[in-house]
C-alpha cells in the first residue's frame, strides 16, 4: 500500500494496488478455508505452490512492484 501510495503516476498506483489485491483474495481464500468457512478452492499459499507457476507470478509481480517503488516521487 505504501508503493502504490508513493507511485510516482498512476499506472505505477493501479499496478501495485492490483498486486496487493490479488495477494489480499489470495490470504483471506486461505484464511476462510483453514477455518472451514469455505470449501477447499484450490487457491495456493502466496509464494507456496507445487507447480511452481503460482510462485513464478508473484514473483514476477514483486518485480513489478519493485519497479514501482523505485520510481518514488
Amino acid at each position: 500500500m505504501v508503493v502504490s501510495t508513493h507511485a510516482p503516476d498512476l499506472l505505477g498506483a493501479m499496478i501495485a494496488v492490483g498486486i496487493l489485491g490479488h495477494m489480499a483474495i489470495q490470504v483471506i481464500l486461505n484464511i476462510a478455508v483453514v477455518t472451514n468457512t469455505i470449501p477447499n478452492t484450490g487457491i495456493t499459499l502466496p509464494f507456496v505452490s507445487y507447480g511452481g507457476t503460482s510462485v513464478l507470478f508473484l514473483l514476477s509481480e514483486m518485480g513489478l512492484a519493485l519497479s514501482v517503488s523505485r520510481h518514488r516521487k
